[in-house]
């Protein structure tokens, strides 16, 4: 995640806040605040995220211990959805070190491994999460890490945002574009109800049009 550079009361943020959710859904987090990227960035008309390259999981993704430790009690059925040539032994899924990140509940993080030139371990090579596709198929609960649905929406030191740095290459689905019509809310509805609830999506609203009128 980036590093904090904006002062803000005893920390630092990743980005200017323009104000500060209350009701959300992450229980392990206090007031959450809302990062001007989620006002100013503008997505192309065409933007869906549904249309998702998996170029953001190029590097691997962050999971939250607990989230680890639930897809290795399920690696039979993870083993069962993935190609050929996928890692199928547990122990080459995850990185070795831990890192600690208050913005995960457990407040420790691990990193995936990657394939080169794929991605994060669990992508096939159509480019489709392993872990979702055991979920759809009926195998396991839900395995996705809760940061990976909620991309390219984000929570960084506490600032709910767009992770902006990580979208280069995802232009159909993700990417702010110069000259774009769409708000962050237009396009990633689904994101970010999944990330802070139907309350934190109503004082969010609230924030963006008192910003606006700014």
């Amino acid at each position: 995640m980036s590093l904090p550079i904006y002062p803000h009361g005893d920390r630092a943020l990743p980005e200017p806040s323009i104000g500060t959710i209350k009701k959300h859904k992450l229980a392990h987090l206090g007031e959450i605040q809302v990062g001007k990227s989620m006002l100013e960035a503008r997505m192309a008309s065409a933007c869906d995220s549904n249309k998702c390259t998996s170029t953001c999981c190029g590097t691997g993704v962050l999971a939250d211990r607990a989230e680890k430790e639930r897809i290795l009690a399920h690696a039979a059925e993870v083993i069962a959805t993935m190609d050929p040539d996928q890692p199928k032994d547990p122990a080459a899924w995850f990185d070795a070190e831990e890192v600690q990140d208050n913005d995960f509940p457990s407040k420790i993080a691990i990193g995936t491994q990657t394939m080169v030139p794929r991605g994060c371990i669990f992508l096939n090579m159509q480019g489709r999460c392993v872990l979702q596709k055991a979920n759809m198929e009926g195998r396991v609960p839900v395995l996705k890490p809760f940061y990976c649905t909620a991309f390219p929406v984000t929570v960084d030191h506490g600032m709910l945002m767009l992770d902006i740095d990580n979208v280069e290459g995802t232009k159909l689905c993700c990417v702010p574009t110069e000259g774009g019509t769409r708000t962050a809310l237009d396009v990633f509805a689904y994101e970010i109800e999944h990330t802070i609830g139907p309350e934190g999506v109503a004082e969010l609203r609230a924030i963006l049009e008192s910003a606006k009128a700014v």
